[in-house]
């Protein structure tokens, strides 16, 4: 649609419906990718930025899914990602946490800040008031020290500069889900070793299925049914990890998308936001 387009349909709409409002937001092009603020109201720590895969196909087609897998890059950085670029969504977190708490609206937990890397900069989308899934998977696994501890200061207000701090590894989550996902399907049984999948350095998360025992699950309702994480000094590096466990330790008809952090996808978002 053209400005133009958007104009006369805005015309109509106050037209036919004059005691309402129509709300006009810029259309981002770049790449969307989280930042999470860690905040007790006062002290913000930020957690490494993460990259999601939203959809459920390979080369992102396909319909929305809630995130078919995450990475974040070695020192919280992401490929397309330059110079202070998480520290001007820090800003802007702050900024915001500021003025709440200015306006008397106090918040404490997880600010979770969703942004664009546009050829303008960084872009401000949206908040949500949560860990995101599977972002909380990756960054959870390069937290240093008890998380524990980490949510007391968050609460009790007493988190110090400094005091939450993340390894400076990647991190890759992948989601195995049934072949219907993200539509209604019949339960569907699957084999998982964790102890073979934890002996390979990979940590397993069921999720939407219900174990049988002897290493059988079987999924539940239309969500994810398993995700599968890996921390290494690459992101190419967990994201091959991860397809190792899978391949060596799952069986049925789960799906994933091999293309999470892979070489191939890493390319294409090399230089993007920037041209």
């Amino acid at each position: 649609a053209t400005y133009a387009d958007c104009g006369r349909y805005a015309a109509e709409l106050l037209g036919s419906r004059p005691g309402e409002a129509v709300l006009l937001v810029e259309r981002l092009r770049g790449p969307e990718f989280t930042v999470m603020g860690l905040t007790d109201g006062r002290e913000m720590a930020l957690a490494p930025a993460t990259y999601d895969y939203p959809y459920r196909l390979e080369g992102d087609r396909g319909p929305g899914t809630g995130g078919m897998g995450c990475f974040t890059g070695p020192g919280g950085r992401l490929p397309f990602l330059g110079d202070g670029d998480v520290e001007e969504c820090g800003r802007v977190m702050r900024a915001v946490l500021g003025r709440m708490r200015a306006g008397g609206l106090g918040f404490s937990g997880v600010l979770n800040g969703g942004f664009f890397k546009t050829r303008e900069g960084i872009r401000f989308m949206e908040f949500n008031a949560r860990f995101g899934d599977p972002e909380c998977l990756n960054v959870l696994s390069l937290l240093e020290g008890p998380l524990s501890g980490l949510l007391l200061a968050m609460r009790d207000g007493g988190l110090r500069r400094g005091a939450a701090s993340f390894r400076g590894d990647a991190s890759v989550t992948k989601y195995l889900v049934a072949p219907e996902y993200p539509g209604a399907g019949r339960p569907a049984a699957f084999e998982m070793d964790g102890a073979a999948i934890a002996g390979s350095g990979v940590d397993a998360y069921p999720a939407s299925c219900v174990g049988l025992g002897g290493g059988r699950y079987e999924t539940l309702g239309t969500s994810r049914a398993v995700a599968l994480g890996a921390v290494a000094g690459t992101v190419e590096g967990a994201s091959e990890a991860v397809e190792r466990a899978i391949a060596a330790h799952v069986r049925g008809p789960l799906e994933h998308r091999r293309d999470v952090g892979s070489a191939g996808s890493l390319a294409g978002l090399r230089g993007a936001g920037h041209g």
